[in-house]
């Protein structure tokens, strides 16, 4: 139901509450208010319906969760070949397992070996050998020269015995005084020595004390780093042996924790292959890349007959409880028959209720008639008075053609909402001036990091930028993210849908028609040759109109009107307002054409701009380009980005003519690929087709007068 209009909602008020039993083709049986409608219900009770509803969603959710452990167990078993890989790596850890093992035995062995090891074995720096050597020798050196030492005194003690021996007589110092003076110099040398050596054996016997210490001090340095090199091999050994046993243990872990997997992995194939056989028409997958492959891709996965069967089953259901509720609630002793009289004076405008009553006026609507449609424009209006969340679900359609700030409210009104659209067709209109839109957002306080300008984005680019599944595609040089991309295309053939699918998806999209025969358009009904480029040179006058073009396009239709005596079922479309505007009048004025029936609403809803087409589709479209070289900017202006042309292309089920100048449009962006995949045709072999249109049709309807069909 479209609210937006007043009229509308005197058609809902009219609709639900009266009856104009004057109306065409007016049934009793099917026309009736909703209280008529109440007082006849014969279905089921609420509790009724609420089992049979409760029921059946029970069957449905199993089916589902069927369904679900289905997809987990494909991933576990297929999509991400567990069993190759746990297999692998079962091999490679029972390899590391043994390496690990082999090492750890070594190690044991090594410890043992170094525990055996005699430490005054052990080889240690020279510093250590040749300080206990240097030791070893001063110690013997003053050994030597204590002995020396004896040695001498033992000689001199000797001599002075002899002296003393053979000491002179009384008379012989008395008469020979000089062999008396000789006797005391020689006993006073004896003593002198013997004093002396006493001395050195003193002075040796110190440094031998001093080179024994030295000696014990060389020998214990000795023994502490032989003994410190001992620990640290041993230390070192015993790392080595509780690190190879970690390493052994962690692989042992490691290959029981695979074992574990693979047996678990055994019992999922075996439920794998249960529902399989319960669901044997379910497609899957056997990579993650065959879902690129354009049969997924059409046919989707997780399809299901049954399933389908049962969901609708629950819908039909859902329905009838809501139904069911309806009667119940709306009997005259229950109060929801308060809300649906307050409901009619809403419609008609006589009551301004406040936020509570709009929110419960709002919601007894929507339990009578589900969807409302609205304009982003009156949604405020029409909406007012409801709170943040207030509505379930928002649908926004054309998302790509809405500026951010128009969808804010509605946004703001709802719980959910689910924003559908194409960023690669008609952009929004938004004419506010650039410059006061970069000091807006200037002053605005919005993070640097988010883009939401009007002139750069719409609602559905900013869904799309928030949106985790999607893919990119490069506009003029830069990606662009596509949020939950429909890659399917189920409206056009070729040549439209190839030319469409290159200047703006990257050839990433794909014609839901994959049978060759099915690719070729039919010929039945209004057929005037293959699609084509039709060429047709002249001077772009007023603005962008060509009138040659227009000629061409007003003499066909005339001749398709004069074969098949009604106007057809086509559209003629153009980038420009003047061309468009221009073709209404000329045609309007057209002596062949002007009486034919509907003349008018046929213009009025079959010829305009390519922005008012967005959204609809109709098997022939023709494409009236215009323009001259005189016209480059309007030139440059359609082929800027691939949108226009895509949109127009696009709006065609099965043939399109564009009618334009080569020289004008051969050159610019994504026209350019148009014109490589069109035939060109010139204008009289384009009017020539309406002969061959007469002829077929004379043969389908030789007895019909066209003429008696103005």
């Amino acid at each position: 139901m479209h609210w937006a209009k007043k009229a509308n909602q005197n058609k809902v008020k009219q609709g639900l509450f009266f009856v104009n039993k004057d109306d065409d083709g007016y049934d009793s049986s099917l026309y009736q208010t909703i209280w008529q409608w109440r007082d006849n219900y014969q279905g089921a009770t609420f509790g009724q319906a609420k089992q049979n509803f409760i029921k059946q969603k029970s069957l449905v959710e199993q089916k589902l969760q069927q369904l679900q452990c289905l997809c987990e167990l494909h991933e576990q078993v297929v999509l991400n070949n567990s069993g190759s890989k746990l297999k692998q790596q079962y091999g490679e850890l029972g390899t590391e397992f043994e390496a690990a093992k082999q090492n750890y035995e070594q190690a044991v062995l090594q410890l043992k070996q170094t525990q055996s090891i005699e430490q005054s074995t052990i080889n240690v720096d020279d510093d250590f050998i040749q300080a206990v050597t240097q030791a070893k020798a001063n110690q013997q050196a003053s050994q030597a020269a204590i002995e020396n030492c004896q040695d001498q005194k033992t000689y001199w003690q000797h001599k002075l015995q002899a002296l003393k021996h053979d000491k002179p007589s009384f008379f012989v110092r008395l008469f020979q005084a000089k062999q008396y003076k000789d006797y005391q110099k020689n006993l006073a040398e004896c003593h002198v020595q013997l004093a002396q050596w006493h001395f050195d054996e003193i002075e040796a016997k110190q440094r031998l004390q001093h080179h024994l210490d030295k000696l014990q001090s060389a020998n214990d340095d000795l023994l502490a780093e032989q003994n410190r090199i001992y620990q640290q091999e041993l230390n070192m050994a015993q790392a080595r042996v509780e690190q190879y046993q970690r390493q052994r243990d962690n692989y042992h872990k490691k290959i029981s924790e695979v074992l574990e997997k693979l047996q678990e992995l055994d019992s999922m194939a075996a439920k794998y292959g249960v529902l399989l056989n319960k669901l044997p028409n379910i497609k899957l997958p056997a990579s993650l890349n065959e879902l690129r492959q354009e049969d997924y891709q059409i046919a989707g996965l997780w399809h299901d007959e049954e399933l389908n069967h049962e969901r609708s089953c629950l819908f039909g259901l859902a329905l009838q409880l809501h139904e069911a509720w309806l009667a119940e609630v709306s009997k005259k002793d229950c109060g929801f028959g308060g809300n649906l009289a307050k409901l009619s004076e809403f419609l008609q405008g006589n009551v301004v209720p406040t936020h509570e009553q709009a929110l419960a006026l709002w919601q007894s609507l929507f339990m009578v008639v589900p969807v409302v449609s609205s304009t982003f424009a009156s949604f405020a209006r029409q909406f007012q008075g409801l709170e943040a969340g207030s509505l379930g679900y928002l649908f926004v359609d054309e998302a790509g053609q809405a500026v951010p700030q128009a969808a804010v409210g509605a946004i703001w009104r709802a719980k959910r909402v689910m924003v559908v659209g194409d960023p690669i067709q008609i952009e929004p209109v938004f004419t506010t001036p650039p410059p006061l839109v970069r000091h807006l957002e200037a002053i605005s306080g919005m993070p640097q990091d988010v883009v939401a300008s009007p002139l750069v984005v719409s609602v559905q680019i900013l869904a799309d930028k928030y949106n985790r599944f999607g893919a990119n595609i490069t506009q003029n040089g830069k990606p662009s993210w596509i949020g939950s991309p429909l890659r399917v295309h189920r409206r056009c053939l070729e040549p439209m849908f190839g030319i469409a699918n290159n200047i703006a998806y990257e050839g990433k999209m794909i014609l839901s028609e994959t049978s060759s025969v099915k690719q070729c358009p039919s010929k039945e009904g209004l057929y005037l040759g293959e699609s084509g480029w039709v060429q047709i040179v002249g001077e772009a006058a007023p603005q962008q109109f060509v009138q040659a073009q227009a000629d061409v396009v007003i003499q066909m239709l005339a001749k398709i009107v004069h074969s098949t005596g009604k106007l057809p079922d086509l559209y003629i479309i153009t980038p420009f307002k003047k061309i468009k505007n221009e073709l209404i009048k000329q045609i309007k004025t057209t002596d062949t054409l002007h009486s034919a029936k509907g003349l008018g609403n046929w213009c009025a809803t079959r010829i305009g701009t390519v922005h008012t087409f967005q959204g609809k589709e109709e098997k022939m479209v023709w494409l009236v380009l215009g323009c001259d070289k005189n016209t480059s900017g309007a030139v440059q202006w359609a082929a800027s980005k691939p949108n226009l042309l895509n949109v127009a292309l696009t709006r065609a089920k099965r043939y399109v003519f564009i009618f334009g100048d080569k020289l004008v449009w051969a050159n610019k962006p994504y026209f350019d690929y148009a014109i490589q995949h069109l035939p060109e045709i010139d204008s009289e072999s384009f009017l020539s087709q309406s002969c061959e249109l007469a002829e077929e049709l004379d043969k389908l309807m030789p007895s019909v007068n066209t003429a008696e069909l103005f």
